[in-house]
């Protein structure tokens, strides 16, 4: 598992960071190298939202091919289709208008499983972060004016997702809540999937975060190091997905595209 960031800066001028566009070569020059040792022949290496933003796409294409490793940038419904059929996978059926929420680093997907469109909201735990860096602002107002942007995106680009009867939670900060509602010390993803965590045990995890220092963090059971910076803006998101939805529980899932593209790679081909 890695987590280079590739999106990481993009929001301001529309390109990649090199240094981001470094990381992400290297963890994928590792992975090309784990797949010879496994002995795998092939394989589909895709590209969402980051690539589907960045004016420098084409130059990082160039060179994660120079590396081995050919990247295809999907479109947004391609990867709703693949995530929702991976999230839910292994969770019971659920009845009435359930939402699956993929709240990632530059973006957030609300994907129906049911009949309508999906939607991609520019809201994510880094894009968070960046647009309310840490400044002269006190730490409660900043917390407020990501809470009132949040609300603001949700109303104006979400408003049709609201009455459903249930919230399946996808990524990074969703499985990082229930890995510290769980305590976990070594992630276990078969304890973290289908767990069901209320509104008001996020707002509790939420709230013990922000007390913490950011070293402290890195040091908390189930939270991985790397995301000790963007925890508490993700969940800002998450609170404010609840709220907008009028919801007290979430599902969380740790499956999403990846399990997808298994998917649909063991199914058999049709004539």
């Amino acid at each position: 598992m890695a987590s280079p960031r590739l999106g990481e800066g993009l929001a301001g001028p529309g390109r990649l960071k090199e240094d981001a566009v470094q990381r992400t070569l290297e963890a994928l020059g590792r992975i090309r190298i784990e797949l010879e040792r496994l002995g795998v022949g092939r394989f589909r290496a895709v590209a969402t939202e980051a690539l589907r933003l960045a004016g420098n796409s084409g130059d990082f294409l160039r060179r994660s091919a120079g590396r081995g490793l050919e990247v295809e940038i999907i479109s947004g419904e391609e990867e709703a289709r693949l995530v929702l059929r991976g999230a839910l996978s292994g969770l019971p059926a659920a009845g009435g208008k359930t939402i699956l929420a993929d709240v990632g680093g530059g973006s957030t997907e609300l994907i129906p499983a049911g009949p309508g469109r999906s939607v991609s909201l520019p809201l994510g735990a880094v894009r968070l972060k960046e647009m309310f860096s840490p400044g002269r602002d006190p730490d409660n107002l900043r917390l407020e004016r990501m809470r009132e942007h949040c609300r603001l995106v949700l109303q104006e680009s979400a408003a049709g997702f609201a009455g459903a009867d249930t919230l399946v939670g996808l990524g990074g900060t969703f499985t990082t809540l229930a890995a510290i509602r769980l305590g976990l010390a070594v992630y276990d993803g078969d304890r973290v999937h289908g767990l069901e965590m209320s509104g008001q045990e996020t707002e509790e995890i939420s709230f013990r975060l922000r007390g913490l220092s950011p070293e402290e963090r890195r040091d908390l059971a189930g939270l991985e190091p790397a995301r000790a910076d963007i925890i508490i803006p993700g969940t800002v998101i998450v609170r404010a997905l609840l709220e907008h939805l009028a919801l007290d529980r979430v599902t969380i899932s740790d499956r999403g595209l990846l399990f997808g593209l298994l998917a649909e790679s063991a199914a058999p081909s049709r004539p």
